[in-house]
């Protein structure tokens, strides 16, 4: 049914919404959907992805039990598998033990991916304060956090600081006028091929790359629950990093 050939390599997609929690709990109240919506993105941020990653010669496969929205981008190697009615708990754990890399939202379902020594790549992630506290293979970019009080996006600092990085709820960021802002597609593409340059041994970064890359290490090793932790397993996109300077700044 997918035509994927058996040589060929894939990956796997996700963009986290609110399909899951609306039809697995009934009783869930509108506030508590609500207090999820900063988690959230939409598939069709994955567009560009899908195009270089079909480009670098991979399959996309988007995974998902329940989805809010059918994928808008067309190719034979681009399977919504999540809209399909092949879905099955078995092929899940296939598609995702056998991917050659995850991308997408810090959703339980690319945890899958980690268990079968997978990279994962997450896009538009909320949770600091999880990136001091788990160490496996994943490249990751964060949403921006921009406060309405300080007309500005917030720095590292600022976030843990403030205790920003604790926040778990929709309802805490709107208190403290905080907007929540996704990647944009340029964005997500990059950490597509920063994955794809890491499987395949081509991921450098020059001297000032090192550089920025280091204060961004030596910030969250300032403020981490685990301050000898190396973090050797887990990386910032160099594209996201060079592109949000102000993370950094003291």
């Amino acid at each position: 049914y997918f035509k994927i050939p058996i040589s060929a390599k894939w990956v796997c997609i996700h963009n986290r919404d609110n399909a899951y929690i609306t039809k697995k709990f009934k009783f869930i109240s509108k506030n508590q959907i609500a207090n999820n919506d900063h988690r959230n993105f939409h598939v069709k941020d994955f567009n560009s992805a899908c195009k270089r990653l079909i480009n670098l010669g991979y399959y996309v496969i988007r995974v998902g039990s329940l989805q809010e929205q059918y994928m808008d981008i067309f190719s034979e190697k681009i399977i919504d598998y999540s809209n399909s009615t092949l879905k099955s708990d078995y092929m899940d754990l296939f598609l995702l033990s056998k991917c050659s890399f995850y991308l997408g939202s810090d959703s339980g379902l690319g945890n899958v991916s980690v268990i079968s020594d997978k990279y994962k790549g997450l896009c538009n992630s909320t949770d600091f304060h999880n990136l001091q506290i788990q160490n496996f293979k994943r490249v990751i970019i964060f949403k921006k956090y921009y406060s309405n009080k300080l007309k500005k996006f917030l720095s590292l600092k600022e976030i843990f600081d403030n205790n920003i990085h604790r926040f778990a709820t929709f309802s805490q960021f709107e208190e403290e006028g905080i907007q929540i802002i996704n990647n944009n597609e340029k964005e997500i593409e990059n950490l597509a091929i920063d994955l794809d340059n890491i499987l395949n041994n081509n991921y450098t970064l020059n001297i000032e790359d090192k550089k920025i890359h280091n204060k961004f290490w030596n910030i969250i090793k300032k403020y981490g629950l685990n301050p000898e932790n190396n973090y050797n397993e887990i990386k910032v996109s160099n594209y996201f990093l060079k592109n949000n300077l102000y993370l950094i700044d003291k």
